[in-house]
């Protein structure tokens, strides 16, 4: 069974740019799907989609197998929670120190405020220089520190979907290796993965997927990704 379906799944346009047309597309375990676009910022506005970010103009949203609305926004909210989102529209909440950041997901889980950070996120920070500023605010760290902070709190949830948009280039490819490892644990463990990304990253090796975006529609690919920019009529 898909993790996800998007189902006749329409995207509004967004700051000027063309929206996306009605769509069907659906991830199961072991997808490790990339997407091209001829339009960067269509590519963004549709993982924002796939991640529960955006809301469509119109469309069905299946999450293992319950059909979902954004209407609802307590179920909605309960099911965003199982996707890890690390892209430019990525956050960290401004009055909560960043080891509360990263223990949101456990609090929401667990329902309990004394739980400590795990031995995997523990090392993560090590390694990323963070374990001194676990006290500090978002506001006290550079950017990249941010930055770094979001993609450790997305990747160290119980997903059941990861999306990557840029994040080599939000996180440097130094800091992107880092998470590598998690990345490549958690799509083992059958999470899907769908990535939007430039040149040659070492995820790319893991694709068994492509999704073709041109001309503000959305298709496959058959065959190598290669030359399948020009949308079909």
């Amino acid at each position: 069974m898909a993790v996800i379906a998007l189902k006749d799944y329409c995207l509004a346009p967004e700051n000027g740019t063309q929206g996306l047309a009605p769509f069907d597309i659906s991830l199961a375990s072991g997808d490790v799907c990339a997407v091209q676009t001829d339009t960067p910022d269509l590519g963004h506005l549709f993982l924002r989609a796939v991640a529960m970010i955006l809301d469509p103009l119109f469309g069905e949203y299946h999450f293992d197998g319950v059909q979902l609305s954004p209407r609802r926004y307590d179920e909605w909210l309960q099911y965003r929670r199982r996707i890890s989102y690390v892209g430019p529209f990525s956050a960290l909440i401004s009055n909560l120190s960043i080891r509360e950041n990263l223990l949101l997901s456990r609090y929401y889980y667990e329902n309990d405020l004394s739980v400590p950070l795990s031995e995997d996120v523990e090392g993560l920070c090590h390694a990323a220089g963070l374990s001194a500023k676990l006290a500090l605010r978002p506001a006290d760290l550079t950017p990249l520190g941010r930055r770094i902070a979001i993609a450790i709190r997305e990747l160290s949830r119980e997903a059941r979907l990861i999306v990557l948009d840029h994040t080599e280039d939000l996180l440097g490819h130094a800091a992107f290796k880092l998470l590598l490892g998690r990345i490549q644990t958690m799509q083992r463990q059958g999470v899907p993965v769908i990535m939007m990304s430039e040149g040659d990253s070492p995820i790319h090796r893991m694709t068994n997927r492509t999704i073709v975006i041109a001309g503000g529609r959305l298709r496959e690919a058959v065959g190598p990704a290669d030359d399948q920019m020009a949308p079909r009529h």
